[in-house]
């Protein structure tokens, strides 16, 4: 149907396009495949966000499919972000947490140090934070309370971070106008559910580590 579509389109931006959709389509069964037909667009630009999405999109999924042995290299991909890397490797973590908790650790620590590279004036910062002390929560709660203060002063710091709109935002544009859109919401980011998690452990001490102008932490139950 493809080749039938591209025998017929007479401009580079169609041609564009119809190599687009496919490898949009081909995502649902093959990466690889899917950048073979990336490879195949023209304009440069769209090329290299097309490639960008992919690599997010194939993390995305394999965590979405409980695979850590295989999104772990994933994160490697140098397409990605700094905040799509440390949220992958964040996710990483927490799907290593149960079985494999020292391995959980040291993901953690890695994801940690890419969220350190990110703009200390950005709210992506924050909620990176927010995930990966979210997850230390639940195999080295010690190390998560030690990073709270790191995470109160970069929350502080940032007018624009309201704890409460945790997602992340892929976006391509075309040439010749319009573009696609995803947006993915990510609960770990929201600081909400960390400090409910603190809570559950130690309320006092949640309640006194509180000091972002944020919804309290609910009591335990």
């Amino acid at each position: 149907a493809q080749l039938d579509r591209l025998q017929r389109a007479k401009t580079q931006d169609e041609r564009d396009r119809i190599h687009f959709q496919a490898a949009m389509a081909a995502t649902e069964k093959d990466y690889e495949q899917a950048r073979q037909l990336a490879d195949k667009i023209e304009e440069t630009e769209l090329r290299k966000q097309l490639h960008a999405f992919l690599a997010f999109d194939e993390m995305r999924q394999a965590i979405q499919d409980k695979k850590p042995e295989a999104a772990l290299p994933l994160t490697r991909n140098n397409l990605l972000t700094n905040v799509q890397r440390a949220w992958g490797l964040a996710e990483v973590g927490r799907l290593f947490a149960k079985t494999e908790p020292e391995r959980a650790t040291e993901v953690l620590e890695m994801a940690l140090a890419v969220a350190r590279r990110i703009d200390p004036s950005s709210p992506d910062r924050v909620r990176t934070l927010v995930a990966i002390v979210s997850q230390f929560q639940k195999v080295e709660k010690a190390r998560a309370w030690e990073m709270m203060s790191e995470l109160i002063k970069s929350a502080n710091s940032v007018t624009e971070f309201s704890g409460e709109d945790g997602e992340l935002t892929l976006r391509v544009e075309f040439k010749g106008g319009g573009a696609m859109t995803n947006n993915f919401n990510v609960e770990s980011f929201d600081l909400t559910g960390l400090f409910t998690a603190l809570a559950e452990d130690d309320f006092n001490r949640a309640v006194r580590t509180n000091a972002v102008t944020l919804p309290p932490a609910a009591p335990p139950r």
